[in-house]
């Protein structure tokens, strides 16, 4: 079975443009949240809601064990919330991702990859002691094969550790930079199709009447 990798900046938001929109969402709490597939659909197919200050509470199906999740208000408005209930099967949703990921990335791009997505972003916040905890995971070493694909291809390669150390934290200052820059131009685009709607719900002025005025 071929190990899932984590997609670059230029993958991630490439797949998620070629996305149906019924699946933007979904993929949105995957890299947002770091759930495995099987919990996002069933909290989907749940009809369940984030909590007004952005929690979300699930029962993982593998571990069995309660995993708590706050989204921001930005991260709220880039999933845009308020999840809509629909039932998608774990397979179909998974030829999604496949049939959206481009052909030239050598990639194995998956829906777990955006869990492995999450833990690089989250790994400079919290360190690989808090991120093993978020995770439930009951070894770190499994929460260090989440993020050592790239430094196993260093270190056969002779790169020093020091080395190592400085490209995982360029790496991860990069997916948080352009995490920003997409966030900002998505809630853009947001507000300005709410902006829009609005517009076009304003009662038309009759031309003749106003003159009469």
């Amino acid at each position: 079975m071929l190990r899932t990798n984590i997609p670059d900046t230029l993958v991630f938001y490439e797949i998620y443009h070629r996305l149906n929109n019924k699946y933007k969402q979904i993929y949105m709490l995957l890299a947002l949240t770091g759930y495995r597939l099987s919990d996002v659909l069933a909290f989907v197919d749940s009809g369940k809601k984030i909590g007004y200050d952005g929690h979300i509470e699930i029962c993982e199906q593998k571990t069995k064990k309660i995993r708590t999740v706050k989204l921001s208000i930005a991260e709220l408005m880039l999933i845009q919330h308020p999840i809509k209930k629909q039932k998608i099967n774990r397979t179909t949703y998974w030829r999604a991702i496949k049939t959206a990921t481009p052909n030239w990335t050598t990639k194995n791009i998956a829906p777990h990859s955006l869990r492995k997505y999450y833990a690089v972003e989250r790994l400079n916040k919290i360190g690989m002691q808090g991120l093993s905890k978020d995770f439930n995971h009951s070894d770190i070493l499994t929460t260090m094969r989440y993020i050592t694909d790239d430094i196993k291809n260093m270190r056969a390669k002779g790169y020093k550790l020091s080395e190592i150390d400085l490209y995982i934290k360029a790496q991860i200052d990069q997916l948080r930079a352009d995490m920003i820059d997409f966030i900002k131009s998505e809630i853009s685009t947001l507000l300005d199709q709410k902006s829009s709607k609005k517009r076009d719900k304003l009662p038309k002025v009759n031309k003749n009447t106003a003159k009469n005025d």
